[in-house]
């Protein structure tokens, strides 16, 4: 169990260093700001957090989903 913890912390830090990239694309903020969005949605328990993440790039959406399964 501690392997499979420690493999999946490896790679949700990879995938974090990989939507580097991404973000440099989106300099003016407006990436972040959708995920802002999400992340409000979800610690206030608001319905219709998932709208927030319409058109976010693949890699953001699969960080997000590892790191809740790792939560």
């Amino acid at each position: 169990a501690d392997i499979l913890i420690l493999s999946l912390l490896v790679i949700q830090c990879a995938l974090g260093l990989l939507t580097i990239p991404f973000s440099a694309q989106h300099m003016d903020g407006s990436e972040m700001m959708k995920l802002v969005g999400w992340a409000q949605s979800v610690v206030t328990f608001h319905g219709g957090a998932s709208q927030h993440l319409d058109g976010v790039a693949f890699i953001f959406r699969l960080h997000l989903v590892l790191g809740m399964t790792l939560f």
